[in-house]
């Protein structure tokens, strides 16, 4: 009689090994998948807030000329950031002043100016962990309520903050998520947006 050896079957270690390889794919896909997520979230919120500074823009050009009484005009719009809050959260707000004249003049958030509507409030999403705002150079400005406000008709961009910092030529804001992606959104002096 003779015994035949059936090899129809993988062995243990065959097993293991396609086992083992599936587990390391699996993870780098979810972990790849995470890091894409958090790109995403960044991505969006850089989006939501170059159009936001283009409304203020585009405010600023629209009521440029515009009094509003005897006493104030609108010398432009800003837009108000809330860094001591969680999440940050900004605001467009009209820039009012008795003269729109811009040689010797503060330009920043005061009492007087107006918070627009609440749909032009807006936070940054919960899974952002910081926004740091920094000039050209990279050097970073420490700003309670950082405020920037277009003037027209030039739309000049102008920078300042609760705790004075002055007018700066360049600036930027870095937008970090929880998992450590970036995005940049730039702006210039002349009132550019770009964005990183």
């Amino acid at each position: 009689m003779q015994c035949r050896e059936d090899k129809r079957g993988f062995t243990l270690v065959e097993l293991l090994v396609v086992i083992s390889v599936s587990v390391i794919l699996t993870t780098m896909i979810i972990v790849y998948g995470r890091l894409g997520e958090e790109q995403l979230i960044v991505f969006k919120e850089q989006a939501k807030m170059i159009g936001v500074l283009n409304r203020a823009k585009g405010l600023a050009t629209e009521k440029y000329v515009e009094s509003t009484s005897d006493s104030e005009e609108i010398c432009g719009y800003g837009i108000r950031f809330l860094k001591n809050v969680k999440p940050f959260k900004y605001q467009i707000f009209e820039d009012r002043f008795p003269t729109c004249d811009t040689q010797g003049r503060p330009y920043a958030y005061d009492i007087g100016d107006d918070v627009l509507l609440p749909n032009e409030s807006h936070e940054l999403s919960n899974r952002i962990a910081n926004l740091i705002i920094k000039d050209g150079f990279g050097a970073i400005l420490v700003a309670n309520n950082p405020t920037i406000i277009f003037t027209a008709p030039n739309l000049d961009a102008k920078i300042t903050s609760d705790n004075g910092v002055g007018e700066i030529n360049e600036f930027y804001f870095e937008i970090t998520a929880i998992g450590g992606a970036k995005s940049i959104v730039r702006i210039n002096n002349a009132g550019q947006i770009s964005s990183q």
